[in-house]
């Protein structure tokens, strides 16, 4: 009985100790509430360690997001420079497949291309555009596209699709000048350098709808500013074939004017000089601005010439051309009237763009009498003109006053009669009209206006001055000993060495 009731007691004692372990420790584990902190961490970084024993947290977040986001990087596309587009009947923008429809009128522009037809269409996720034209209600085919690029224009009568990214074209049925030529073509593929490959087309020089002549072709490639090659092609006049052809071709398609290089002469017979060879020499193209060409001529009966023709032009500001041509004849044609002598003709024509307040203009058309009675051969316009003038001209109006001038060297001769006029020089000052006192309530000052107009004109001409009346022979006589030498030829019936007359 007593082994019983010590078990229960000792029973009751470790439960007692239990419970009362169980309470301490719960006191010691009681959590405490965290504080989140004021921002969210930066991705990719590991949250450091907390130390819960803490009371609040000592660990510092970034407030705002780093310059390292991904937002700061710009993204690329395959378009580089802005686009722009026009249709004159609708334009429908499709989100779904990123295309854009223009109807009617429509044009596109991107960088140095251009297109025009009735229907464009945009695709924005594969960077191409299709054109090409609408059939209206009688089944007639409006709008056909006009695509061009650079320098070459295309002309297509179906179908296209050019790629913005590669810069490659296919189009269906397309007509383009190349050069002196024309290509036309079933179907054509651009590449980026701009040279063209050609399926069942044709070339010809002749610029009419229906050409007269072609030679046709299974297959043509053009290399931009080098040459045409084409397989084997047979020649048609008015579309009937011909016999004549070669199993292949090739056609030079550089411009003379980008190139130097010989200039071969050609060889003939004149009546008064003989045989000769004209027109040999070399071309010089120094640059994108000026060009010169220096040829020469030869004749078996002792003449020669030298010839020098320039051609300068200015982007936005001014060109012209310079050409001098010198010949030397001699001929024993005929034993009584040999000829033994030196010619000159000089032509300029200078053009000024738009531009400033002032502007500076040239044409001269002058040279030697006796230019015209040899030299001139096939310029059919100057061979039955007597008259020829020339006049350099400059003017400027001077910015925010009411003053403009203008000076003009001015010349005219005639080859038959060899009566040559000179204007050197022919000056103008100007002043637009003035009303200094129209602010006066004075009603008669308040409308007087001054305006100021100045000219000075000098004129020297070789024209003969006709005399009225006839010197006798003994005046004559009394005036060549009192001067000691004879009278200049101004006298009724006889040339007039050298006359002027200043103004």
């Amino acid at each position: 009985m007593r082994n019983h009731q010590f078990l229960l007691l000792l029973l009751a004692l470790c439960l007692l100790s239990d419970l009362a372990m169980g309470q301490s420790r719960s006191r010691r584990n009681v959590e405490r509430p965290l504080v989140a902190p004021d921002t969210l961490p930066v991705p990719g970084q590991e949250r450091p360690e907390l130390d819960l024993n803490l009371d609040s947290l000592l660990v510092d977040f970034p407030d705002s997001i780093p310059p390292t986001d991904s937002t700061a990087v710009k993204p690329t596309g395959d378009i580089q420079t802005t686009i722009n587009y026009y249709a004159e009947d609708s334009i429908i923008t499709d989100f779904v497949t990123g295309k854009i429809y223009l109807y009617n009128d429509a044009w596109f522009e991107y960088g140095n291309i251009r297109l025009d037809a009735d229907l464009i269409i945009i695709d924005q996720n594969k960077s191409e555009i299709y054109a090409s034209g609408i059939v209206d209600s009688t089944g007639v085919v409006q709008g056909n596209p006009i695509f061009k690029e650079g320098q070459s224009t295309y002309e297509i009568r179906k179908e296209m699709r050019y790629n913005i990214k590669s810069q490659k074209a296919i189009i269906k049925d397309v007509v383009t000048e190349q050069q002196d030529g024309l290509l036309r073509g079933q179907t054509i593929k651009k590449t980026t350098d701009g040279s063209i490959y050609m399926d069942k087309g044709f070339y010809t020089t002749c610029n009419l709808a229906e050409p007269h002549w072609h030679i046709n072709a299974a297959k043509i490639k053009s290399i931009r500013g080098k040459q045409v090659v084409t397989g084997p092609f047979n020649l048609y006049f008015n579309d009937i074939p011909t016999p004549i052809g070669l199993p292949f071709g090739i056609i030079p398609d550089t411009p003379d004017e980008k190139a130097s290089g010989i200039i071969f002469p050609s060889y003939g017979q004149e009546q008064v000089r003989g045989f000769f060879l004209r027109n040999f020499g070399y071309y010089f193209a120094f640059n994108d601005y000026v060009h010169t060409r220096l040829t020469g001529e030869v004749y078996s009966r002792g003449g020669w010439g030298v010839n020098a023709a320039s051609a300068y032009k200015k982007r936005y500001r001014y060109g012209g051309s310079f050409n001098i041509d010198f010949q030397r004849i001699t001929s024993d044609i005929t034993e009584v009237n040999p000829l033994d002598l030196s010619t000159t003709w000089v032509t300029w024509q200078h053009t000024p763009e738009a531009r400033g307040n002032s502007r500076f203009s040239a044409s001269v058309n002058a040279g030697s009498t006796n230019y015209n009675d040899v030299v001139i051969r096939n310029n059919f316009q100057q061979n039955i003109n007597a008259e020829f003038s020339s006049n350099i001209a400059y003017s400027k109006t001077f910015a925010g006053t009411p003053f403009s001038m203008s000076a003009n060297l001015r010349h005219s001769q005639n080859v038959q009669t060899n009566e040559v006029n000179l204007i050197l020089p022919d000056i103008a000052v100007n002043m637009n009209r003035q009303s200094p006192f129209r602010n006066v309530k004075f009603e008669p000052l308040r409308t007087l206006n001054i305006a100021y107009n100045f000219n000075l004109t000098n004129t020297i001409t070789n024209r003969e001055q006709q005399q009225i009346g006839v010197i006798s022979d003994a005046f004559l006589a009394v005036s060549e000993l009192a001067h000691g030498a004879k009278l200049p030829g101004l006298y009724l019936g006889q040339p007039a060495s050298a006359a002027s007359r200043c103004q």
